[in-house]
Parts: structure tokens; sequence; C-alpha cells
């Protein structure tokens, strides 16, 4: 528990269940917030990449997710962050699964797990480039870029991709290296729309 405003040099790396900071974290480099449970109440600032891990958590709740989860990350704290040249959450490893409600993207953002399921519960939005990376389910519930359009979207080789949305919308490219399921009629609207494996392809 910070009382104060936290100023970090270099990359940092903030590690313990419950992470506290009421005055917000301030830097100049990468940082990384490795926790089960994270608040902030002033600004999360800095200029590379802002890295948010579980520290022994089976779920994350991302942006007030139903089903909650050890790891709490509200979109207000998200609204909280500045700076920085991309969002990584989840750890590449492990069985952590991600979840979410609503989120309006601040700058490019990358899912990931090991083999646990990103479900994006609700809608997602904004100009930039989205990344699912998970070798279990990535599940898109709400419409992607309907309000404001995606810079791109891309799922990685493992795993499945399921889509119960009806449209996914992105200025630049949408591309989908894992087996893709839809529930119903979908629209996809991109630069560019990319299927590696088109032959899993089940529309309706």
């Amino acid at each position: 528990h910070f009382g104060d405003a936290v100023t970090y040099t270099g990359n940092t790396t903030f590690s313990s269940d419950t992470q506290q900071f009421d005055g917000g974290v301030t830097g100049g480099a990468n940082l990384t917030l490795v926790a089960n449970t994270l608040t902030s109440g002033g600004p999360i600032s800095g200029s590379g990449i802002l890295n948010i891990l579980p520290l022994s958590a089976t779920t994350i709740g991302l942006a007030g997710a139903g089903g909650g989860g050890d790891l709490l990350i509200s979109q207000a704290l998200l609204d909280q962050t500045s700076g920085f040249t991309q969002l990584v959450i989840g750890a590449s490893t492990g069985t952590v699964d991600i979840q979410s409600g609503a989120l309006t993207l601040g700058v490019d953002t990358t899912l990931q797990s090991g083999t646990g399921q990103v479900h994006l519960q609700s809608t997602v939005d904004g100009a930039h480039v989205l990344t699912v990376n998970t070798g279990g389910l990535t599940r898109f519930q709400g419409n992607v870029g309907s309000t404001t359009a995606l810079a791109s979207v891309t799922t990685d080789a493992p795993g499945t991709t399921q889509i119960d949305a009806s449209s996914m919308r992105t200025t630049g490219a949408q591309t989908y290296n894992d087996p893709v399921v839809t529930s119903g009629v979908l629209s996809l609207v991109a630069s560019t729309v990319t299927l590696h494996t088109a032959g899993n392809l089940r529309l309706g």
C-alpha cells in the first residue's frame, strides 16, 4: 500500500498480492504490476509497455466482468493509464482465464494466457490494435468496433476463436490464425480478413 504518489525510474516491477497506489504511479519506462488485486487513486503513466500479470489468481476479472476474479481491473483504472505504447494483460504461460465487460481501448492491447480462456463478454471499441494470444478459447461475445472501429484484430494459431457477436469492424486487418466458429450471422468489416483455417469456419 503506497499512500503517496510513486515515481519510478527505468524498467520497474511491483509484485504483491494486493497493490494499492493512492497517489498513482508515474515514470518513464516499462512498468510491470504483478498482483491479484490492483487499485490506483491516481494516474498510472510511463513511456514503454505496461504489463499487468496475475500473481496467483486463477481468473482475471477485467473491466468489471461478471463472474469476477482475484485480479480486478476496472475500465476506470484502464482510463487512468497514459503515455504507454502498449498494454499487456495476462501471462503467456499458465491456465489463467481473462474475462471482460465493455472495453474502450486507449492503447494497443494484448490479452494473453497459456491455455486459459479469453472471454470478451461485451463490446470492444477504440482505434487501437487488439491481439489475443492463448492456446485455449478466444470468445468475442459483444460487437467489436461498433462505435469506434479498432485498428486491427489478431488471434494466434493455438486454440479456437468463437465469435458470438454480429459485427467485427476494424480499419485495418482482421487475422484469425486459429479455427473460427460463429453462432449466427456475422459481418466482418476490415481492410483484409485472413482466415488461415477457413475450412473450420462455420457460419450459423
